[in-house]
């Protein structure tokens, strides 16, 4: 097992989580090794502590995930990981989350298919309910002040179209993560629009496009 201790901002190995012995692992190995480890992270940790870990030996997980990454090099994401990062007081979320999907059972598909997804957490006020929120057009320098934690609830609910019954849970269990699946969650999101230059550009076209309607309406 490896846990990431807040309290040490670092990772270490363990035979089992409430074990006395334990070994911290060398920050400036990768945790490539320990890939099929199952992965903990204890209350209180910041992501930018816990990212900075990752990101300083870029070269060698972009290797490994590759595909997860589309093929995207990590090089200009730990460019842009040193850039300072703000603090803003009205901000809407409160935390960053690795979560398993929700699965749907369909008649018409043969396996049942788990995904991982990164994204922020917090409360519309508008809506006065909780609320997730897309992390892909957000510079990765700005996600350093958030806590991460892990959430291992998955939901499993069948529709029925006909009926007009729609995410009717069945089961509701809980999935362990390894460090796989926390890496390659993180890797998959912030890379979604391409590299931060590809992102930024897609950001402006979208905010162009939106005030084109405005003035027009």
């Amino acid at each position: 097992m490896i846990i990431y201790k807040s309290d040490i901002k670092n990772f270490i190995y363990s035979e089992f989580e409430s074990a006395k012995k334990y070994f911290e692992i060398d920050r400036n190995k990768t945790l490539i090794p320990f890939l099929n480890h199952e992965l903990k992270i204890e209350d209180g940790a910041i992501f930018g502590d816990f990212f900075d870990i990752i990101i300083k030996n870029w070269p060698k997980y972009e290797n490994v995930f590759d595909s997860h990454l589309g093929h995207c090099s990590l090089k200009d994401f730990a460019k842009e990981w040193r850039k300072k990062f703000k603090l803003e007081e009205d901000d809407e979320v409160e935390y960053l989350e690795v979560c398993w999907s929700s699965i749907e059972i369909n008649n018409s598909e043969e396996f049942i298919e788990f995904y991982t997804h990164f994204h922020g957490v917090g409360f519309d006020k508008k809506e006065n309910i909780k609320q997730n929120y897309a992390l892909e057009y957000s510079p990765i320098n700005e996600l350093k002040k958030y806590p991460i934690k892990l959430n291992y609830n998955v939901d499993i609910f069948k529709n029925n179209y006909k009926k007009k019954i729609y995410n009717n849970i069945i089961i509701n269990t809980k999935h362990k993560f390894t460090v796989y699946d926390v890496l390659s969650a993180i890797f998959f999101e912030i890379s979604w629009c391409g590299t931060p230059k590809d992102r930024d550009k897609q950001k402006q076209e979208i905010l162009n496009s939106a005030k084109d309607i405005k003035n027009n309406l």
